[in-house]
């Protein structure tokens, strides 16, 4: 419970950092693509299927009764079925490109930024669903706290490594490449906890 309060607190600050941060740089226009990539973001992650929370509730389960190759065998198994609803989602982002961008009706100078975005907020969707998964094993685990820890650290990192790069000058792209970051921060930091907490091998189905 302490561990939730101090990662709201910690989102709200940083968020609150963050937002009138982005518009001075970008302005309203430019940043309202970039939302409306992440609304895009959003939708894909409905490929997750609410696999995550089963994941967290069965990795308990095996946790309680120290049963490790159950814990493997959950969480191999849901990294693999959500790579194939990724790749699907990611298919379908890329096929109805052009059809996407014209639902929120942009035109000139934004449409060619969200066309130029669109397959890297692509593919990021798929990379979301994964570490989603990674960082629920850590809840089944019994480590709630860590598992907020590592998401808010993520955030920091998304909003840290985007301002660095606006202030240096670079555009829509900093928000990019600071998502991509921080998931692999909250990727990374996961596969590390799972690893040194259970020993097991991710991706290996047995």
């Amino acid at each position: 419970m302490v561990s939730g309060v101090v990662a709201t607190v910690i989102n709200v600050v940083v968020l609150a950092i963050a937002y009138p941060m982005y518009l001075h740089f970008l302005g309203y226009e430019t940043y309202g693509v970039w939302l409306i990539l992440a609304t895009v973001l959003t939708f894909a992650q409905l490929g997750n299927l609410e696999i995550s929370p089963a994941v967290m509730k069965l990795v308990a389960e095996e946790q309680g009764r120290g049963n490790t190759q159950g814990i493997q065998s959950y969480v191999t198994t849901a990294l693999g079925i959500l790579l194939v609803t990724g790749t699907l989602a990611l298919i379908l982002i890329l096929f109805f490109q052009n059809q996407i961008i014209s639902v929120f009706k942009l035109s000139g100078r934004n449409a060619l930024i969200a066309s130029q975005f669109l397959p890297y907020i692509a593919f990021l969707s798929v990379c979301v669903m994964l570490v989603q998964v990674l960082n629920s094993t850590i809840s089944g685990l019994g480590r709630m706290d860590i598992a907020n820890y590592i998401l808010s650290g993520g955030r920091v990192v998304t909003v840290g490594t985007s301002l660095i790069l606006l202030w240096l000058g670079n555009g829509i792209e900093s928000l990019l490449i600071g998502n991509a970051l921080s998931y692999t921060f909250v990727g990374g930091s996961s596969v590390f906890f799972i690893r040194k907490t259970v020993n097991i091998r991710l991706l290996r189905i047995t």
